[in-house]
């Protein structure tokens, strides 16, 4: 649809497609307005979606919502993918999870510039309301020459110029595009400038980290997948398993930006989730989950997970549909407690 002038909004939803067949043809249509992309669901007879697609200029706008679900593009995607683009993101109510160059937690308002060319997940784990803005790449070049330094990275919807687009993009639903005023060309025009202000701002936010920095920190966080689960685990007992100071250690970290602290944080939260949404281990509490992904505290172990993904450990357990009956009492009165 890039390039092509829609008259009036096109529309799908799922309440006209069989309940049997819904997540295949909806798969479909999501690679008719955008890109070929896979879409799973816990439960795919319940999953609901609706869809309204129109041109703003050279750009396609998107408007979904519906039911928890994870899509995104893996090998298969990519190779039936003909034509590169980019991809704006944004959440307009719920926390995400996008895992694109980067695992992300993105907040509503935040942003996220995808590459069709790169593998790509994304866990909507509430009934979701979501923007996305198909981009040429061609014609993200006249504004953003290098593109890359936005993708896989979280643009703040509070920073300066974060704050702008998330704010102007939120309009361009394609109901208001359809009896727009002004050319959609003009319209367009002002997102690919506030992606050129936000790549010169966050440019100077993150340093160009060195390679070897950046192969030490991978080496931390294969550590830190491994051991999260310890409780006290500390910046010392990580370098000593490596061969390599405590200096060296942190000095590695913050070359990306980073520090210890946050890279044990995320490993847990991801051992967590991991075992929250695995069936494997429906008949264990979400107390005893936490403590195996090395929360030693439950009531940090519910806020941090809040924090990280809009929901309680509970909440996702029940959306994922991996509480097992047995269990639900107690882990609710551990959640309601914390």
């Amino acid at each position: 649809m890039n390039g092509i002038e829609i008259a009036a909004v096109a529309r799908w939803s799922t309440s006209d497609l069989p309940a049997a067949r819904r997540l295949d043809i909806w798969a479909d249509l999501l690679t008719s307005a955008m890109i070929p992309l896979y879409v799973r669901s816990t439960n795919p007879r319940a999953f609901e979606s609706t869809m309204s697609v129109a041109a703003c200029g050279p750009l396609t706008v998107v408007r979904q919502s519906g039911t928890p679900h994870v899509c995104g593009r893996g090998r298969s995607e990519l190779a039936r993918s003909s034509q590169r683009q980019y991809h704006l993101m944004m959440s307009l109510n719920h926390t995400y999870r996008l895992s694109h160059r980067n695992d992300l937690y993105l907040s509503p308002g935040d942003l996220a510039l995808v590459d069709s060319d790169l593998v790509c997940d994304i866990a909507l784990i509430r009934w979701y309301e979501f923007l996305n803005i198909g981009i040429p790449v061609e014609w993200l070049k006249r504004w953003v020459p290098d593109a890359g330094c936005l993708v896989g990275r979280r643009i703040p919807g509070h920073s300066n110029w974060g704050a702008a687009l998330s704010a102007y993009v939120t309009q361009l639903v394609p109901e208001a595009l359809a009896n727009a005023p002004i050319p959609r060309g003009v319209l367009a025009d002002q997102i690919g400038a506030l992606l050129a202000l936000i790549a010169h701002e966050m440019s100077g936010q993150e340093p160009h980290s060195k390679p070897a920095d950046r192969s030490l920190r991978d080496r931390v966080s294969d550590c830190l997948a491994q051991r999260c689960h310890e409780h006290g685990l500390t910046a010392e007992a990580v370098a000593d398993s490596l061969g390599i100071s405590v200096r060296t250690l942190h000095r590695a970290l913050a070359g990306c930006q980073q520090t210890f602290a946050e890279q044990l944080l995320d490993a847990r939260v991801n051992c967590a989730q991991r075992m929250l949404e695995s069936k494997i281990f429906s008949r264990m509490t979400v107390g005893e989950i936490g403590r195996r992904a090395g929360f030693a505290d439950p009531s940090h172990f519910t806020r941090v997970m809040r924090r990280r993904l809009g929901v309680t450990p509970l909440q996702l357990r029940i959306r994922c549909g991996t509480e097992a009956s047995g269990t639900t009492a107690r882990s609710a009165a551990e959640s309601d407690g914390n």
